[in-house]
């Protein structure tokens, strides 16, 4: 899930969490330009470092074809 807001879930963003990592979601907020990619056929990619915990800071990677 790739989303250019702040948070997910909106005021209930704690549940909106649980439910979407309880199924293998990985969440990636605040990512900017979206609207510039295709529909289809761009290869996303988040790259991060390895640490444990989340809310971590990373870069946010699109390859289009």
């Amino acid at each position: 899930m790739v989303a250019d807001l702040p948070s997910m879930g909106g005021e209930d963003w704690y549940e909106a969490h649980v439910v979407g990592l309880s199924q293998g979601m990985i969440y990636v907020e605040m990512v900017m330009n979206t609207a510039n990619l295709p529909n289809t056929g761009a290869f996303f990619l988040y790259l991060s470092p390895k640490t444990i915990g989340s809310g971590q800071a990373g870069r946010a990677i699109a390859i289009l074809p």
